[in-house]
């Protein structure tokens, strides 16, 4: 019985696996490809009106775009909370994901990535009042930060902090504002660009401590990485990634939500 029921569960994962493979090769033969993506994330990813509707626009998009464009494919957008992407990769529901995903060992473990094409950094945001110039000063604070993220990892590292989860990092600054949080962690381009200069805020860069940087995420025994990664090498090469980040982080302000 526990033979059998182990070699049940072998033959089940080589068939998730060779599925897996075969999907999103499929699709992309198809012409379409499907995106994960959590659109709550401005400027990288985030729900705006264009054109009288509703779409999902951004750096992230742009860049998805510039790579289906090379592939010769269309893009389909899958919007979702972001811990439902690694799910969708697990059992190839998408052929990629991209929404500001730093490529962590853990996550290396149930997905491919492909070479990082934006750089980033984590920041801690707090008040003036409060001023958090270190990290050991989050102690016994209200710490704010978006569940499933890699800032999310680095807080509970921490020890005696009142962790409160946001969706949106547009919600988490609101909240520090309003004085419902004491500090918020996210990502420090994030932070730059919903204006926070114009705010009594304060802000403190953490340094990495691994290589650090956002990527796009595919299902195990994906096709496409290798292809992928040479039009990322294209697109840095020829300007188009450079052109995108001044467009997105240089010559955009993302508004603070209202709550």
């Amino acid at each position: 019985m526990r033979w059998g029921w182990f070699l049940g569960l072998i033959t089940a994962s080589l068939l998730i696996v060779i599925g897996t493979s075969t999907l999103n090769y499929v699709h992309y033969q198809q012409n379409t490809l499907t995106v994960a993506t959590s659109a709550d994330y401005c400027p990288y990813e985030f729900v705006d009106v264009v054109d009288g509707q509703q779409a999902i626009q951004g750096f992230d998009v742009d860049v998805m775009k510039a790579i289906a464009t090379q592939l010769g494919a269309n893009v389909q957008f899958e919007e979702m909370p972001f811990s439902g992407i690694f799910p969708k990769l697990r059992t190839a529901e998408v052929e990629f994901a991209i929404a500001a995903i730093t490529p962590t060992k853990e996550r290396r473990r149930v997905a491919q990535f492909s070479k990082v094409y934006y750089e980033a950094q984590s920041t801690i945001v707090s008040r003036q009042d409060t001023r958090i110039d270190e990290p050991v000063k989050l102690q016994d604070y209200r710490v704010g930060v978006k569940p499933g993220t890699v800032h999310e990892l680095w807080v509970k590292t921490q020890t005696q902090l009142d962790v409160v989860p946001f969706q949106k990092a547009s919600e988490g600054l609101q909240k520090l504002q309003l004085r419902r949080l004491d500090a918020v962690v996210m990502d420090q381009i994030i932070a730059n660009q919903h204006d926070i200069s114009q705010t009594d805020f304060y802000t403190l860069t953490l340094p990495n401590e691994e290589p650090a940087g956002v990527a796009i995420a595919f299902p195990r025994n994906s096709r496409l990485v290798s292809r992928v990664n040479s039009i990322l090498a294209e697109l840095e090469a020829d300007g188009t990634l450079s052109q995108l980040v001044v467009k997105w982080f240089d010559d955009y302000t993302c508004e603070l939500e209202t709550i």
